[in-house]
């Protein structure tokens, strides 16, 4: 398969006492949008959809684009910290896990396992105090309607031009996305 086109959103959060940096990558399919212009669509057509998951605290600081199979960014895009839009209420908030994202694919691997698309998001708040409890229900929702949107079954998102779908490095494209109902470990590191 060949290599995909992919867009970076990096965040900063509130993390014990400071902040910490971590970032989401998403492969796409379709190719590179074609400039700027075209990049500027579709980031803001992903942030739109993703942004009603992400906690305000949780601050957008930059976007960056790469072409296939490239290792420098092609698209660079500073944001002037942009919070998120999910709103608390009394839930429990931990910074340390993620929610995790997936999107199913028909692509298998060399030992014949279904591959798997993933991403975390950072800033996951809990229904309840209660060690077990599950992602609060609002933050699920917005999360799925996000990866269901950027998926085959979803229609993607467009850069005025092309319509983009969830993808692997490699090509293999998300056929329907969601979001986990229990929060993943994604441990972020210690800083000081």
């Amino acid at each position: 398969m060949a290599a995909t086109a992919s867009i970076r959103f990096k965040f900063t959060i509130p993390y014990r006492g400071g902040v910490h940096a971590w970032s989401s990558r998403f492969h796409f399919d379709g190719g590179a949008p074609a400039d700027a212009a075209h990049w500027d669509t579709l980031r803001s057509a992903i942030w739109t959809s993703l942004k009603p998951g992400i906690l305000a605290d949780v601050l957008l600081t930059e976007v960056l684009g790469y072409a296939p199979g490239a290792g420098a960014a092609v698209y660079t895009h500073p944001v002037a910290s942009e919070g998120g839009s999910y709103v608390v209420s009394g839930d429990v908030q931990t910074a340390y896990i993620a929610a995790v994202l997936g999107w199913s694919t028909d692509q298998r691997d060399v030992r014949n396992h279904p591959i798997y698309l993933r991403n975390f998001i950072h800033g996951v708040i809990l229904a309840s105090a209660d060690p077990g409890a599950q992602i609060a229900d609002a933050q699920q929702t917005a999360l799925r309607t996000f990866a269901h949107a950027f998926s085959d079954a979803g229609g993607g998102f467009s850069d005025g031009a092309v319509t983009h779908k969830r993808a692997g490095p490699n090509g293999a494209v998300g056929l329907d996305g969601g979001c986990g109902s229990w929060p993943g470990h994604r441990v972020l590191s210690r800083r000081g």
